[in-house]
């Protein structure tokens, strides 16, 4: 018997990890994932509240 997803995931638009070490993470998930880095925020770049 064949199961029907009733909410199939087709494509990943963003996601937000918070992590301590985030460029080990970036690197992790571009790799492991095939995931695009467009974006990177943290102490580096002046962000302070996250």
């Amino acid at each position: 018997m064949m199961s029907q997803d009733i909410f199939p995931i087709r494509r990943i638009d963003h996601v937000r990890f918070y992590v301590n070490n985030a460029r080990q993470s970036a690197y992790f998930y571009q790799h492991a994932f095939g995931f695009d880095i467009t974006g990177f925020q943290g102490l580096e770049t002046g962000s302070t509240n996250e």
